[in-house]
């Protein structure tokens, strides 16, 4: 038997960031406690009106109706990966993931491991993630932060001020680019032209340029020789990863959609395999889902996990993005000392 009970959160950031949906100023997250055995495993996610997955309210009644169904507990490792991959036939996404972090937040407790030890994985020691400009910006906030990433990452549409924009972040910083576009805005002649005048050097990946799924040669023929293209807004699932493999050079992996870490090293498997390049990437999320799936990275070209860079007050606090690499927690996992005693029903 386990004991479920949750609490909605909502962080504000540090400074309002501007995306395809909108001016993003905070965000709510559903935070979620499982217990057994007098110990206690935590887990948290959002939803996006982009993964059509459902409210946060359906998504929170669908783990509660998992776990009050849920009669026998083997939380050793091999059973814990078994019970977490099969969360994703039974719920949403955004629900499998959240629960599967605080199952295996749980295990950790239960078994005296760490998540390397459970998963397999070891976070690199050199690892360091993009670092995401909003759609108004040009600048880091602070010159320092450079040091710690190792792209920066800018969300471009097709607006005539993006190629003065581009050309001004290429300018003010030394960091290779990762374009962030939405490819249903503009012609490939338009975005060409936005990227015509940033020295390809500068350029290395983007995500989307094209629609999801729906190659135009004229892009393929006419985009810079080094520049890697990446699908992102098209990967949902192991079916979207095949699809994507004639058409683009890497795929972006999000947790979040896949159901968390372990169906997320699926996915990550199965890109590998068609040789595609990997990119592992996160909405805006908190420290408490970002600390597990951190371990991913190991397996992947790129990262791109600041999604809890910019929050404000989170009840918890476990990523570190450094000058030497990004440091996440292994033993008693997922920041959980910083919360203990602050859930309620």
């Amino acid at each position: 038997m386990i004991d479920f009970c949750s609490q909605q959160f909502t962080c504000p950031l540090e400074s309002p960031f501007s995306t395809s949906s909108g001016k993003l100023t905070e965000k709510t997250f559903l935070m979620l406690q499982v217990s057994h055995k007098d110990k206690d495993g935590y887990g948290e996610f959002s939803v996006s009106p982009s993964l059509k997955a459902g409210t946060l309210e359906e998504n929170r009644q669908s783990i509660a109706d998992f776990c009050a169904n849920l009669t026998h507990c083997d939380l050793t490792p091999d059973k814990v990966t078994e019970t977490i991959l099969s969360l994703t036939r039974l719920m949403p996404a955004p629900a499998a993931s959240g629960l599967s972090s605080a199952l295996l937040d749980l295990a950790c407790k239960i078994n005296d491991l760490s998540i390397p030890e459970i998963i397999g994985l070891e976070l690199k020691d050199d690892l360091k993630s993009c670092l995401t400009l909003g759609r108004d910006e040009t600048n880091f906030s602070d010159a320092d932060l450079e040091k710690n990433f190792s792209y920066i990452k800018i969300k471009i549409e097709n607006k005539s001020e993006e190629k003065s924009r581009l050309s001004q972040v290429a300018n003010n910083h030394a960091l290779p680019l990762w374009l962030d576009a939405e490819g249903e805005n503009f012609t490939v002649e338009e975005f060409l032209d936005i990227i015509r005048d940033v020295p390809s050097d500068k350029l290395y990946l983007i995500e989307d340029v094209i629609p999801p799924l729906k190659p135009q040669k004229l892009w393929i023929e006419n985009k810079p020789r080094n520049l890697l293209t990446f699908c992102d807004k098209g990967i949902f699932s192991l079916e979207d990863i095949t699809n994507a493999q004639e058409h683009f050079d890497g795929v972006v992996i999000k947790p979040l959609r896949f159901g968390g870490i372990l169906p997320s090293l699926m996915a990550i498997e199965l890109a590998r395999s068609y040789g595609l390049k990997i990119a592992l990437g996160c909405y805006t999320e908190s420290d408490l889902s970002l600390s597990s799936w951190m371990y991913l990275a190991s397996l992947c070209d790129f990262v791109d996990m600041d999604g809890s860079y910019r929050l404000k007050n989170q009840p918890f606090s476990s990523i570190l993005h450094t000058e030497t690499g990004i440091k996440v927690p292994k033993q008693l996992a997922l920041g959980n000392r910083y919360i203990e005693n602050r859930i309620s029903n």
